[in-house]
C-alpha cells in the first residue's frame, strides 16, 4: 500500500442502470482516480450496524466489525474482469493495523486502496479512491452521516430508460438457459405491446432522484450533478468538469475506455459510449406507449431531471390497477417469448421468473 499520499473518497450515487458502471470506467482512465472493479452495495448493512460496534481499536470490537464486513472484503477479478487475475481479500490483521484511525471514513478508505491496487497496480499517484453502488441511493442519509468529506457524483437518467432498463435487466438470467439473441427479441416483441406496468417502475425511480437530490441539497455536502444523456452527447466537457469538481488535471485517457461485454451485451464489448442508448425508449415502446408515459409523467420527470429543482413528488397506483398490470403483464410475456422460445419454455420462464423467485424469499 502506498504511504503518505492524502488520498479522498468519490462516490456514485445514481438509480440501478442509469449508467454508473460506464461512468466509473470513464472516471477509472485518470490517473489519479481509482475505483476497484466491484460494487459494495452490501456495505449498506455495515453502515447500518456501525454504531454497535463502539471502539474499533480495540481487537475484539474490530473483529466483529471485520465479521459484519466480510461481504465488501473480497475483491473477484477473476469473475468482474476479463484479465482472470485472481481473487483478493482484505485480511482482518492487515485491515486493523493499515488505518490510520479506526474511523469509518479511514477504514473505509484503505480497503478501497488495497482493491485499486489489485486491480490497476500501474496507478500510482491517486487522490481519489471510487465506490459505486445503486444501491447506495437508497442509503444516502447515512453515507452522508459517516462520509461527510467524501465527493459525491449524482448521476441522473431519464427515468423511462431507466425503468426500462431495469425489465431488461430483469430477464438477464435467462440468457444462458435460452439463448442470449432468443430473450432480447423475445423482450422487444414485449415491449411492442402495452406495459401498463412500467408505470410502478418509473414513479419510483422519478421519487428516488428527486429524494436523492433533496438529500444531497439539504446535506450540505459537496456534490455535483451529472446527467447519463450529457455523458452521450459531451463526453469531453462533462470530464473536463468532472476535473474541475476534483481539482485534479483533466488529463482522461478515453481511448482506454472498455465498456466490457457483460455491461454493453456486444460479443466482444465496445470502446465507446453507447450514444444510441439516450431516449431508448423511442425506439423500443410503441406509439401508444411513449405518447402515454410522455404524458402521464411529464412533470415527474421535468422534476427528476430539473438540477435544480427542490420539489416533492408523488403518484400512486391502486393495488386494484396494479394488480390488473401484473395480469396483463404475464399474458404479454407469455404470448413474446411463445414466438422464439416456445410455449412450454415461455411458461417455466414466467414461473421461474415470479413465482419461485418470491417462494424463495419466503
Amino acid at each position: 500500500m502506498k504511504e503518505n499520499t492524502e488520498t479522498n473518497i468519490l462516490f456514485i450515487i445514481s438509480n440501478a442502470r442509469s449508467g454508473s458502471t460506464m461512468l466509473r470506467q470513464l472516471l477509472n482512465t485518470h490517473s489519479n482516480i481509482g475505483f476497484p472493479e466491484r460494487e459494495f452495495g452490501e456495505f449498506n448493512e455495515v453502515l447500518a450496524n456501525f454504531d454497535s460496534y463502539n471502539d474499533l481499536s480495540s481487537p475484539t470490537n474490530f473483529r466483529n466489525f471485520y465479521e459484519d464486513a466480510q461481504g465488501i472484503t473480497t475483491l473477484n477479478l477473476k469473475k468482474t474482469t476479463d484479465t482472470k487475475q485472481g481473487v483478493y481479500t482484505m485480511d482482518e490483521h492487515l485491515w486493523f493495523k493499515g488505518s490510520k484511525s479506526y474511523r469509518l471514513d479511514d477504514l473505509y478508505k484503505y480497503l478501497l486502496e488495497f482493491f485499486v491496487q489489485k486491480s490497476q497496480p500501474s496507478k500510482l499517484n491517486i487522490f481519489w479512491v471510487g465506490d459505486k453502488s445503486p444501491q447506495h441511493s437508497r442509503n444516502i442519509t447515512s453515507l452522508i452521516k459517516y462520509f461527510p468529506n467524501a465527493r459525491y457524483i449524482f448521476l441522473t437518467r431519464n427515468p423511462i430508460d431507466i425503468s426500462l432498463s431495469q425489465d431488461r435487466f430483469s430477464f438477464r438470467h435467462f440468457n444462458e438457459k435460452y439463448g442470449y439473441e432468443e430473450v432480447t427479441q423475445s423482450w422487444k416483441d414485449l415491449h411492442l405491446k402495452n406495459n401498463y406496468i412500467l408505470k410502478a417502475r418509473i414513479s419510483k425511480n422519478i421519487k428516488r432522484l428527486i429524494t436523492t437530490r433533496n438529500t444531497l441539497k439539504k446535506s450540505g455536502v459537496n456534490y455535483t450533478e451529472v446527467s447519463y444523456e450529457s455523458l452521450l452527447d459531451n463526453l469531453n466537457l462533462v470530464l473536463k468538469n468532472i476535473a474541475s469538481f476534483l481539482a485534479i488535471p483533466n488529463n482522461f485517457e478515453i481511448e482506454k475506455f472498455q465498456i466490457r461485454k457483460s455491461s454493453s451485451g456486444q460479443t466482444e464489448g465496445v470502446a465507446k459510449v453507447l450514444t444510441s442508448n439516450k431516449l431508448k425508449y423511442l425506439i423500443t415502446l410503441n406509439p401508444k406507449m411513449i405518447s402515454y408515459v410522455n404524458k402521464e409523467f411529464e412533470d415527474g420527470i421535468n422534476k427528476a431531471l430539473d438540477i435544480d429543482n427542490t420539489l416533492s413528488y408523488q403518484y400512486k397506483i391502486s393495488n386494484p390497477k396494479l394488480f390488473l398490470y401484473k395480469i396483463q403483464y404475464f399474458f404479454n410475456i407469455a404470448i413474446s417469448f411463445s414466438k422464439n422460445l416456445g410455449l412450454k419454455k415461455a411458461l417455466s420462464l414466467i414461473m421461474n421468473k415470479f413465482y419461485f423467485k418470491n417462494y424463495k424469499k419466503m
